[in-house]
């Protein structure tokens, strides 16, 4: 039928819907609010074509579909805790969810979405102008589960760069860093476990930096340099190179996803490492790795290699011999080169690529002489979790928390 209404010819169609085998259902609207800017979905400003998939955190399963032409949608799913993102037309924004025992209603409003995702919504970041020491990065620890847990800057960025270490090893279960939403001042992460694992993750620690994208050199002469690649590849397929400029020697590069637009899980592995260049690609567990991923930013970041100072705060960049595999029963120890008095803050990679099979790292034993760190494997493919000795790549800070200052070059 038709009618007036609120200045609107409306025509309502109605239509039979199937049952479901879901008693309950995830249910909303995509809109960007430019009709009236209230808040509110008003007629005109919904968004069609948006992918909305829920992924269910206790194993992984995956549920999707798309919006209609007037920007709702819904989704049959049974009770439980859910990974919910809406991407397409630019858009990404991923939400957690819990349905128990009614509907649940998830809208997305594209206006308060950051038109950048690197950049901020309420205050623009300065730039480091070239010449001038500023503050370029920050860094500190946090303790996380599987949940999505959001961390608040102390500065802004224009184009952060979020490198985050590998996980303890408090929960036996393999762990990768996921991120999403990194903003200016702020960024998510979470512990995911393969897709053949539970998705429920004991809590651990992990070092985190932030550091703005650029070529940058410190108080005591070190350089560093930081950036975003768009990568889809992963290791089966081969590598993609990534060039550096201002090294004389080779640096140590660390690396990590930024995005979540592929739920599968996924961590970053590196090789053939020089002062000019080096090889970059993804990895999904084993028995997935032969297949795709789709694009993800991923985050690196590379330092002259030794111990260093902007002034305030002593750090360390290394990469280590190859001397490091699996070790079950004990972490083997990497020794600092420099004379930390307080616990550092370390991120560590794997920094080599000698074995092929899906590895990273887990850490324990963090103190001002070093660190324990082993390699660790995953069983989706077979229950082998032996693995080759393998170089480690870290950067280590003074303290818990501090911030970076540096001179753009």
């Amino acid at each position: 039928m038709t009618g007036e209404y609120k200045g609107y010819n409306a025509v309502m169609t109605t239509q039979k819907f199937a049952k479901s085998g879901s008693d309950f259902f995830l249910t909303g609207v995509a809109f960007d609010d430019s009709v009236t800017a209230d808040d509110f979905y008003t007629v005109g400003e919904g968004l069609g074509d948006i992918n909305v998939q829920a992924v269910r955190q206790s194993d992984n399963q995956h549920f999707s579909t798309t919006t209609f032409g007037s920007g709702g949608y819904q989704i049959a799913l049974d009770p439980g805790t859910y990974d919910v993102t809406f991407s397409g037309e630019g858009l990404n924004k991923t939400e957690t969810i819990t349905i128990s025992n009614q509907n649940v209603k998830l809208d997305l409003e594209t206006d308060e979405l950051p038109q950048n995702p690197t950049q901020a919504t309420s205050q623009q970041p300065s730039t480091p102008q070239q010449g001038t020491n500023d503050v370029i990065g920050e860094y500190g620890n946090v303790t996380l589960n599987h949940n999505w847990k959001t961390v608040s800057l102390e500065e802004t960025y224009n184009n952060p760069v979020v490198i985050v270490s590998d996980p303890t090893i408090r929960g036996a279960d393999p762990a990768v860093i996921r991120l999403r939403n990194v903003g200016s001042d702020q960024f998510q992460l979470r512990l995911q476990e393969p897709n053949y694992k539970d998705g429920q993750h004991a809590n651990e620690s992990v070092s985190y930096m932030v550091v703005e994208a650029g070529d940058w050199k410190l108080q005591d002469g070190t350089r560093l340099a930081a950036g975003i690649h768009k990568g889809e590849i992963l290791s089966s397929q081969g590598f993609d190179s990534i060039d550096l400029t201002g090294f004389n020697a080779t640096p140590t590069v660390l690396s990590q996803v930024q995005t979540f637009q592929d739920s599968d899980w996924v961590t970053t592995r590196m090789t053939q490492q020089s002062a000019k260049r080096f090889q970059l690609t993804m990895q999904e567990e084993e028995k997935l790795n032969g297949g795709s991923h789709a694009q993800e930013d991923i985050g690196w970041f590379a330092i002259d290699q030794g111990t260093a100072s902007d002034g305030d705060t002593l750090l360390e960049g290394n990469t280590t011999s190859r001397s490091y595999a699996h070790k079950r029963s004990n972490a083997a120890n990497v020794a600092f080169e420099a004379d930390f008095t307080r616990t550092p803050s370390v991120i560590a990679k794997l920094g080599s690529f000698y074995g092929k099979d899906t590895a990273n790292l887990r850490l324990d034993r963090i103190d001002v002489n070093g660190f324990g760190v082993r390699v660790q494997e995953e069983k989706s493919l077979d229950n082998e979790m032996t693995h080759t000795n393998e170089s480690v790549s870290f950067l280590a800070l003074s303290g818990q928390s501090g911030l970076l200052t540096g001179t753009s070059v």
